[in-house]
């Protein structure tokens, strides 16, 4: 009796701990129309694939404050009538929302500049 329920114990284990080997993560919300699955890779690969595959995502998004930020900023440039001071301080933050896409976007280049593995 015991020996029974010792082999069954182990094959029941055996079934309930055997998983198909995935290869592919397919994602809930895919970045774009080309990339709806990541392939699984050894150590950070996976996580690197999954970064570079949404670059393009995020560059959108980031481009969408900038251009919405110069347009905030343009209104106010527009509604500081004659004051000297609130028209270079809506300037002021226009010129920081393009440094700042600027910035985003060479990133990319000083990133591959110092390690070419952020860009497989």
């Amino acid at each position: 009796m015991i020996l029974k329920l010792i082999f069954w114990a182990a094959a029941w284990s055996e079934r309930a701990l055997a998983q198909p080997e995935l290869t592919n993560i397919k994602l809930l919300e895919p970045l774009n129309k080309d990339v709806t699955e990541i392939e699984i890779q050894p150590g950070v690969g996976t996580l690197l694939h999954y970064f570079n595959s949404s670059l393009t995502f995020f560059g959108q998004v980031v481009l969408g404050f900038t251009v919405l930020w110069v347009l905030i900023c343009g209104f106010g440039v527009m509604v500081s009538g004659g004051d000297p001071g609130k028209r270079s301080e809506w300037t002021g933050k226009m010129m920081w929302a393009i440094g700042g896409l600027a910035i985003i976007l060479f990133s990319g280049v000083i990133l591959r500049t110092l390690n070419a593995q952020f860009f497989l």
